[in-house]
């Protein structure tokens, strides 16, 4: 088997041991909304290039991940797991083929002090209290950076990027006068 869609099953309350499936590309438990654990083997899925897991208010911690094929990991709207992650380590480095990593909603992501060599895409929104070495870091790699545009412009003129993808919610706490958005 090479992917387990277990996608909003509701009386799911664990991820099991899943390390019979040696072959897994492809893990996604996006909101099960009563889910409380994950099994550990989850991190130690060697093949695994997407896991995805998105809205808990239950789940309490996340196991650790040794995932170096991984290529895409969202983990968004799982408040629970605030102080989980509030640092990504320095070995987050050696997922060397994440390209996407997406933590919105996490609540309290303040620093990051790795980014994978391949890392292109990196969403954190919900205000996020990166330091802004870390955002400096990421802004000398990642191609799309997405945070809250309130947080964005406290950190560096916006007027001077290239590209800047808004939308209109972000619209209306933009004070930057030399931005117009049209609907």
């Amino acid at each position: 088997m090479t992917s387990l869609i277990l996608d909003e099953c509701d009386s799911l309350i664990e991820i099991p041991d899943v390390s019979c499936l040696s072959n897994l590309e492809n893990l996604s438990f996006a909101r099960c909304q009563n889910l409380l654990t994950i099994h550990r083997s989850v991190g130690l899925l060697e093949m695994l290039k997407i896991l995805d897991a998105l809205n808990y208010q239950e789940l309490k911690s996340f196991p650790p991940l040794k995932l170096t094929s991984l290529e895409q990991f969202e983990v968004s709207y799982c408040v629970s797991l605030g102080s989980e992650f509030k640092v990504i380590p320095e070995c987050i480095e050696k997922c060397r083929f994440l390209t996407t990593l997406t933590l919105d909603y996490c609540g309290g992501l303040q620093e990051i002090r790795g980014i994978p060599p391949n890392l292109k895409h990196f969403s954190t929104l919900h205000d996020p209290a990166l330091t802004s070495s870390s955002i400096s870091m990421l802004l000398n790699q990642v191609v799309f950076f997405m945070f809250s545009i309130w947080s964005l412009t406290e950190y560096f003129d916006v007027t001077k990027l290239d590209e800047l993808f808004m939308t209109n919610r972000n619209c209306m706490r933009l004070e930057t006068p030399t931005l117009v958005c049209q609907e």
